[in-house]
């Protein structure tokens, strides 16, 4: 004997609605980092920031940065070509991570801490420094793989990479030295050739 009529139906739009409230917050899950946006910036002698380059990297391994991979961002990136002058080498200073790794229900609170997406896809936060932004800036001391946390995939388009350059001093010690050495030998040289001269007059 069936425990339901025909006239009876099983009320299933509760699955409906489960999968609609599901769908509305699939945005609000965890994933993993697979691209990242990388920062280069470029101080020179004068301690100012004098160039910034931006470009989207695919991470080789999800969710993180392999060494070889920042190794050769570092290579490339080092020597940089300004229309003012022919050539500047920089010397790495600094990398920072900013990552994201809020969990869902840190969103709301994240939201009304007076964090704001700028136009540029960086948080601002009214000139102030909040906990989180504090939380997501992460500096690198070490040249070793970089993890990026799984993060929301609303905010997968903040992860970033910042490697910060150092515009290389001239070593004028070496010019000094090269020049006292051209000296030195300009000096025996002359030394040689008057001894000469005047052993070439002696003689006669």
């Amino acid at each position: 004997m069936s425990l339901y009529s025909d006239e009876e139906e099983i009320d299933n739009t509760w699955v409906d609605d489960y999968k609609s409230s599901e769908d509305k917050y699939n945005e609000f899950y965890n994933e993993k980092v697979n691209n990242i946006k990388v920062f280069f910036m470029y101080v020179n002698s004068e301690k100012v920031v004098a160039n910034i380059k931006q470009e989207f990297l695919t991470l080789s391994v999800a969710g993180v940065l392999k060494r070889e991979q920042l190794i050769t961002l570092i290579k490339e990136k080092q020597f940089v070509y300004l229309e003012k002058c022919k050539g500047v080498k920089y010397k790495l200073f600094s990398i920072v991570r900013y990552n994201i790794d809020l969990q869902p229900d840190e969103v709301g609170d994240f939201i009304s801490d007076n964090n704001t997406i700028s136009d540029n896809n960086t948080i601002s936060d009214n000139n102030t420094i909040s906990d989180y932004t504090k939380r997501f800036l992460i500096p690198e001391n070490y040249i070793n793989d970089i993890y990026f946390t799984d993060t929301i995939s609303i905010f997968q388009d903040l992860n970033s990479l910042y490697i910060i350059f150092k515009e290389e001093e001239r070593n004028n010690n070496t010019k000094n030295n090269n020049n006292t050495k051209n000296n030195n030998n300009n000096t025996k040289k002359n030394k040689y050739i008057n001894n000469k001269r005047y052993t070439r007059h002696k003689k006669l």
